[in-house]
């Protein structure tokens, strides 16, 4: 493989190294994505939050304990680069995945201060209402997503639903099938 040459050669150079975890990643070779990925993060004079976000993913991949390394690397990501919304929504998202409702509400509260309250942002605390059995709250969340979606996108709709309209429906069939 050329670039394990070109990596070999300039073992510093950042760009090589994400490019290299990322066919490390494709190759499900998690445990050298990761490497790479700490390395890029380490040298990189700027890292981006899609590199933390990037190696989330594929420590997650790995199992056993891997999901709280994962978060820990979004968590050094915020602490690094500041509550942004795109690490905290992947935090979000990771815990969702594996059952965390209050971690992941505590995420949610995070980007509510920050400002970031969108269509997405109310489906996310639906699901996130929904795991922890307030089904009242989840009902409104998602109805408040759908409302915000239809808003946002009334002039510029297709014929297509948006992503965030079938998560918010996802969610009310759900509680609609949890119902007495």
């Amino acid at each position: 493989m050329d670039l394990e040459i070109y990596v070999a050669a300039q073992p510093k150079d950042a760009a090589a190294r994400v490019a290299r975890a990322r066919v490390y990643g494709q190759l499900k070779r998690y445990e050298a994505a990761e490497a790479d990925y700490n390395a890029a993060l380490e040298l990189a004079p700027h890292p981006t939050p899609e590199l933390y976000i990037e190696r989330a993913h594929v420590v997650a991949r790995q199992g056993g304990g891997s999901i709280d390394r994962a978060l820990q690397g979004l968590h050094d990501g915020m602490a690094k680069l500041g509550p942004l919304v795109t690490l905290t929504t992947a935090s979000t998202e990771l815990k969702l995945e594996t059952g965390r409702y209050e971690s992941a509400l505590a995420d949610l509260e995070t980007q509510k201060a920050t400002g970031a309250v969108t269509a997405r942002w109310w489906v996310s605390r639906g699901e996130v209402l929904l795991g922890l059995g307030d089904l009242d709250g989840a009902k409104a969340a998602f109805e408040t997503a759908l409302a915000e979606d239809a808003h946002r996108t009334a002039k510029s709709r297709a014929d297509q639903p948006t992503a965030v309209e079938v998560r918010a429906r996802r969610g009310l069939a759900t509680l609609e099938t949890a119902a007495p």
